[in-house]
């Protein structure tokens, strides 16, 4: 890729899917399959192999000053999380890069405008983490559209991953007008990769809809290839199934250079003692990707809205940046870069690098939240077994992980990145969330415990049982001694009295074992099969028949004993 000069861009745009995934190892359910083997990071990368995709572990080669820069700007500890080093089986996650050549485009084409809109893609980004969840990231360039209505249709058509809900009869009509785009291609030009389109005409089958209602823009599931599917019936043993974990739209990031709009938004009032961004409709617009009206029409609400996802820092005449975000954006504005200030140029090359690593994070730490949650659900919703508590401790120790490695309430020691990130962090109820799911899996081990406290009382159960049903024997045995009868009825001699003591030991062998199977085949299911229960009641007793016989029908075999 040709090195770009300082201002050439009129705004950049990040696109980002966040998405949980599942590896299906074996010929079963995905959802008896434990969850460790499920979110296999060796796995992941056998299913890229052969494919565009490619791992690139961070380095900073010679003179990149901006690699340098990100690394040193974030906390040791965070690293691991944010950055590729290589690592095998201990990495927290792994980074792929597709091959994007300088002239790939990313084409919107919005029934609004008669042109689509072409945005140079700079680059196509895949981290993987071993919670289960992934990020793909559409980097792209925009050195065209320069008007602040262009970039918000620009952000809001360009998300969408598929509908967010359908007309009566056929979508097509005011879902596609309003927020849907018409049709998006990634084009490659590229005779070795494979171009991509999505028109979403599949949403116009109803039939197609039920079998499949989240169904991903093949600007997804293009990308990934073959073997990523969207439904879990589809996936055969090696595949991987995927599943959105926000919602409809790809999160925005975005920076945007304006010197009317950010003169406009820095003034001050002050008999309101607040700046004019507060109550102005088009930075509304910008930070919550709305188009053509605002989606708050509360003049107080809105303005509260405004303080709350503002970042200020920088509002003054020389910098003029403001900083937005939501919980589906983070959007910088600034005044129009100047080629000799280079100050002007840091809120892009911050955005590009520090920025996005950051809110990639964030959102990594959000679908991580929701995807342990939804686990949490599922164990819970399982049929006891022998092994959920297993399964369970394989859960928690997961989460025990994710804790340590990939949730930071803090991870730079800039002042403005604490401010930022704790922003970003608080929009998302990331906090929130995170004390939730710490109860939910605090319940879940509790959960777990008692299954195993009671496991363990059902087996002392059982060795009291058989304690109990040996006491008789043991007290006969003890008092009598052995040689219980002398000269013809020696126990030692006759082999009739043998099987009689021994039908004594035997009667409470076989009434424990009864109890025992009783037991475990009632933990496999409510009822028991006719067979079981044949087993369970008659056999026991024909044994007992089987002994009593042989002890009282050969008296002529024992007459001819002689003492």
């Amino acid at each position: 890729m040709e090195k770009e000069e300082p201002g050439q861009e009129k705004s950049y745009h990040i696109f980002l899917f966040p998405f949980k995934w599942d590896y299906k190892a074996f010929e079963t359910h995905l959802e008896n399959t434990d969850f460790e083997k499920r979110i296999d990071l060796e796995k992941f990368a056998g299913v890229l192999t052969g494919s565009h995709w490619q791992r690139e572990s961070f380095k900073i080669n010679e003179m990149e000053i901006p690699g340098y820069n990100e690394l040193v700007y974030f906390y040791d500890f965070v690293r691991d999380a944010l950055f590729d080093f290589g690592k095998g089986k201990e990495a927290i996650h792994h980074h792929y890069e597709y091959p994007v050549l300088k002239d790939a485009k990313y084409k919107i084409h919005v029934k609004k405008k008669n042109e689509p809109y072409v945005l140079d893609i700079d680059k196509i980004m895949l981290d993987v983490y071993n919670t289960g969840v992934a990020i793909l990231s559409y980097h792209l360039r925009n050195t065209v559209y320069s008007k602040l209505e262009d970039i918000l249709l620009i952000n809001d058509y360009g998300r969408r991953v598929y509908p967010q809900f359908l007309d009566k009869g056929n979508y097509t009509g005011r879902t596609k007008g309003t927020f849907l785009a018409d049709k998006i291609e990634v084009i490659f030009n590229e005779e070795t990769l494979r171009d991509v389109d999505e028109d979403f005409s599949y949403f116009k089958d109803i039939e197609k809809i039920r079998q499949n209602p989240y169904k991903l823009s093949a600007s997804i599931t293009g990308l990934l290839g073959d073997r990523f599917v969207t439904r879990k019936e589809d996936a055969g043993t090696g595949d991987i199934f995927i599943e959105p974990v926000v919602d409809d739209r790809m999160f925005v990031l975005c920076w945007f250079a304006d010197d009317k709009l950010c003169a406009k938004l820095a003034k001050y009032e002050k008999k309101k003692e607040s700046y004019k961004y507060t109550t102005n409709d088009d930075w509304y617009k910008f930070i919550f990707i709305d188009t053509d009206s605002t989606t708050c029409k509360s003049i107080p609400m809105k303005e509260q809205f405004l303080k709350d996802h503002t970042y200020d820092r920088w509002i003054d005449k020389k910098y003029g940046t403001l900083f937005g975000f939501c919980r589906y954006s983070f959007v910088v504005l600034t005044s129009e870069p100047d080629k000799n200030e280079i100050d002007n140029l840091l809120p892009l090359q911050h955005l590009k690098s520090m920025y996005f690593r950051m809110v990639k994070l964030a959102l990594v730490q959000r679908a991580s939240i929701l995807r342990f949650s939804n686990e949490v659900t599922r164990i819970s919703e399982l049929k006891e077994t022998k092994d959920t508590t297993k399964r369970i401790s394989r859960l928690h120790e997961s989460y025990i992980r994710f804790v340590n490695k990939v949730y930071f309430r803090e991870v730079t020691a800039q002042e403005q990145g604490i401010e930022l990130y704790d922003r970003v962090a608080r929009v998302m109820k990331i906090e929130r969330d995170v004390k939730d799911l710490n109860r939910e899996i605090d319940e879940l081990h509790q959960y777990a415990s008692l299954i195993e406290d009671k496991r363990n009382n059902d087996q002392l159960y059982r060795l009291t049982i058989l304690g109990a049903l040996f006491i008789i024997p043991a007290f006969l045995s003890g008092f009598f001694g052995m040689n219980i009868f002398s000269g013809k009825m020696a126990v030692t001699s006759l082999p009739k009295y043998r099987l009689i003591i021994g039908a004594i030991f035997i009667t409470p062998l076989l009434t424990f074992l009864w109890f025992s199977c009783s037991d475990r085949w009632k933990m496999k299911g409510s009822r028991l099969s006719l067979l079981k229960r044949i087993f369970l009641i008659f056999i026991p007793i024909l044994i007992l028949l089987m002994l009593l016989i042989l002890v009282f029908s050969f008296d002529t075999f024992f007459a001819g004993v002689t003492p």
